[in-house]
This record gives C-alpha cells, structure tokens and sequence, in this order.
C-alpha cells in the first residue's frame, strides 16, 4: 500500500509540474500495447498489438477533434480516439506501414521475416483485411525492418539483416533490387531506378565507421541507426555499435 501511495503521490507531481512543461498534453490509454504509431492521412493513425501466442488487433484510429482543430481548444464533440477499421493478425506486429495514395498496409513480425499485406476497407466493410504476403529471397527466423517511399508508392524495402536487404514490388510481389550492407551507410537516388535495373548503385558511401580507433583485434562495428537532419537535406546523422557518431554532408562530384 505504501508503495502505491508513493506511485500516486509522483505522478500527482509530475502532472502538476507538467502544466509548466507543455504546451499542450493529451494521455489516452491503448486496450494493449502497440510498437507501432503510423499515419494514414492527417486525421487517422494505425496501431497494432505485439504479443506472442494470441490474435493481435490492427486498427485504424480516427483522432479526437480536439488534436486537430486549429480554430479553437475549447470543447469538441469527440474527446477521445475511434475505431474507425480494425482487424486482426495472428503474429505479433513489429513494423507497420502505409503506402502512401492508397488503402495498403503492409506489417512485419515474429516468427519470420515475411511481410504481411492489408487492405483498410476490405470490400467496402470497415474490416482491415489480410490480402497476401511477401517473401524475402533468404527465409529467416527474424523479423523484417521495412521502409517505403513517397515517390514508389507500389514499391517496399525491407529484410531482417544488413545483408538481405530486398525491394520488392508490391503489386507483382517481384523482388526488383538486392542491396546488401555492411558496416557502412549508403545513400541512394531512388527517383533513378527502374524495374529493368537488379542491382544499383548508391550515389555515396560513407565508411567512417569502419575506420573508428577500436584496435587491431576488434570485429568492424556495424551501423545501427541513421536518420536525415530535418533542415538540413543533405545532413545524415549515423551511430554504429561501437559507440561511434558521425555527422555528415557528403560532397556531390557530379555538381561540382
């Protein structure tokens, strides 16, 4: 009991403080945990469950009028999220996405790196429907990390390893590119490919990681995460497993 009371005395705490600390604060509670948060348009958002050894809930949420209504903050007919699609997956989901211009998504999860594809609406019901699935060339027990772009809409790029890295077409389920990694970060012009090319070329390599002071019998650190500076477009910021970050802004040859 004391115990509890502590718990409650902290968050009364926090959430008077945080009267100071936001701008604006909204708390809602999800039925189950989700590690996925993706957007469908500007007023809906998908989750999904991620547990093992049970269906798990795809939905798509509709937000509350009050997040999205930029006249006023005042009181607003529908305070909370609503179910506006649901479904349901027999693996737990641990990457969700949206193809951009259409009513596809496509998720990823245990036990496998297959890719999973819904249909928000299926047959004109406000059911999420499971309409197929992608194999990766190489079948393994992990599951796929997946991306896909604004410009290919019909195209996702996804694997479970840095060197089974695939993009497929999703309409075709043909895999058009193979793209293997290693310890570097590749940057590629995606709005130069098409579906005649099997392998391409990235436009740079950055090697700086695999040249970090790790000493002579170290394994060559790998890249874990990477992602673009907002203002900046040509700016990338990258870490790897030996604990090295590098910034950079790769010189473009081809403009000089």
């Amino acid at each position: 009991m004391a115990e509890d009371a502590s718990s409650g005395d902290e968050f009364d705490d926090w959430f008077i403080e945080s009267i100071k600390l936001y701008n604006d604060l909204h708390i809602y509670e999800l039925q189950h945990a989700t590690q996925v948060i993706e957007w469908t348009d500007e007023k809906n958002v998908c989750v999904a469950g991620c547990e093992f050894l049970k269906k798990n809930e795809i939905l798509q949420l509709s937000l509350p009028q009050k997040l999205y209504n930029k006249d006023s903050q005042g009181l607003c007919p529908e305070r909370d999220f609503k179910v506006e699609h649901g479904g349901f997956s027999e693996r737990p989901v641990y990457s969700l996405r949206h193809i951009q211009g259409t009513s596809l998504l496509v998720t990823s999860g245990p036990p496998d790196n297959s890719l999973q594809l819904w249909k928000i609406g299926a047959e004109d019901t406000d059911v999420i429907g499971l309409i197929g699935s992608i194999e990766n060339r190489v079948m393994e027990n992990i599951w796929s990390r997946i991306s896909v772009s604004k410009m290919m809409s019909s195209r996702v790029l996804h694997g479970s390893r840095v060197n089974n890295i695939q993009v497929t077409d999703i309409e075709s389920k043909m895999e058009l590119y193979k793209l293997g990694f290693d310890g570097t970060v590749h940057v590629y012009d995606t709005s130069s490919w098409n579906a005649a090319e099997k392998e391409v070329q990235p436009l740079f390599i950055h090697k700086g990681h695999s040249f970090s002071d790790r000493g002579d019998e170290a394994e060559i650190p790998l890249v874990t995460t990477h992602t673009w500076c907002p203002w900046k477009p040509r700016t990338i910021l990258s870490a790897a497993t030996d604990g090295s970050f590098h910034v950079w802004d790769w010189a473009d040859f081809h403009t000089s």
